[in-house]
């Protein structure tokens, strides 16, 4: 295993107690389409209840109406032991809302929430212009201190702005993307004899395996223009990706600071249908438990799925338009 610095918060935190949900609008669209669960959201194309497709760029604003809840049978009691002796939490912490794009660098201003106002019933509107933001949105949840402290106590935080908790964040793709895997999955040329394809490292327990293909082929793997080669991924995408979930549940030492496991996580979340936190919570289970193995069984079933009708590339369209072209 690779030796990793890790960081550690100088005080005492407590993440996702708090989920955000609610659901989006554009302009004059009647539909409302809830924030799914797995928290991620692809408005590119997304067929509306009366089967029309969804383009955003044709809309000015994209209306977000977010409804936070607490988790399970948490409260904001929950919180005190974060807090200096003599503090409540009704007077010193709020939850903080906001919208961001990382392609454009555009952010919303944030919203402060009182704690007593998280109850699934307070809504927080945003409205986003289309033209300042690309590919994807993120709407990201904080509990912030709003006083400074009057002492000082060990594992404490008693600067003003101080995040105690974070909330899981949401994302909102609103134009196309044309890859599966991101930028997560190492794929490189390589001498693997008579094979087309070979994922080496799967005995790692921290570094991804890698993706090797017949070096042979680099001169047309490189190019996105040729047909056969984009439906070779097409059909080998599922096997790369289920190997590499079988890795991240059966082997993966799980860093939550490591950004290509943090990628897997995020790949499968939207592609499993299911959260981020309810995946890691798989992930760092008892390996090869009976428990384990059965959300691993149903995750590979989702991600068959998912794959095809999740992913940027529709399989059924994109094959569909392969066929057309090939056979004017």
């Amino acid at each position: 295993m690779s030796e990793k610095n890790i960081s550690i918060s100088p005080y005492a935190k407590a993440d996702n107690v708090i989920d955000i949900k609610g659901f989006i609008k554009l302009d004059d669209l009647n539909d409302q389409i809830e924030i799914p669960e797995k928290k991620h959201l692809n408005l590119y194309n997304f067929s509306t209840a009366t089967g029309d497709l969804i383009v955003p760029r044709n809309f000015k604003t994209l209306h977000i109406i977010l409804k936070p809840n607490w988790i399970s049978n948490y409260t904001q009691n929950d919180l005190d032991h974060l807090l200096l002796k003599g503090e409540s939490s009704h007077e010193i912490l709020k939850l903080r809302l906001q919208v961001w794009c990382k392609n454009t660098r555009w952010c919303s201003e944030q919203v402060a929430m009182l704690l007593r106002d998280v109850n699934n019933k307070n809504e927080i509107i945003y409205e986003i212009p289309l033209c300042d933001v690309k590919e994807e949105v993120v709407i990201s949840g904080f509990i912030t201190r709003e006083k400074v402290g009057r002492k000082s106590e060990s594992r404490k935080a008693d600067a003003i702005f101080s995040v105690l908790s974070n909330c899981e964040d949401i994302s909102i793709q609103i134009d196309e993307k044309r890859d599966i895997g991101g930028n997560y999955l190492p794929i490189q040329p390589d001498n693997i004899g008579e094979l087309l394809f070979d994922v080496q490292g799967m005995e790692n327990d921290f570094e991804l395996p890698v993706i090797k293909y017949s070096e042979d082929f680099k001169p047309f793997f490189v190019k996105d223009n040729i047909k056969t080669v984009n439906v070779t991924f097409m059909m080998s995408m599922f096997y790369f990706l289920d190997s590499y979930l079988k890795w991240l549940i059966f082997k993966c030492k799980y860093d939550s600071h490591d950004k290509n496991q943090k990628g897997l996580i995020e790949i499968f979340s939207k592609y499993c249908d299911i959260s981020k936190n309810s995946l890691i919570e798989i992930v760092e289970d008892k390996k090869y438990s009976e428990t384990q193995t059965k959300e691993y069984l149903r995750l590979s079933l989702n991600l068959f799925k998912g794959i095809q009708k999740d992913s940027p590339v529709k399989y059924s369209k994109e094959l569909k338009q392969l066929i057309k072209d090939e056979t004017k």
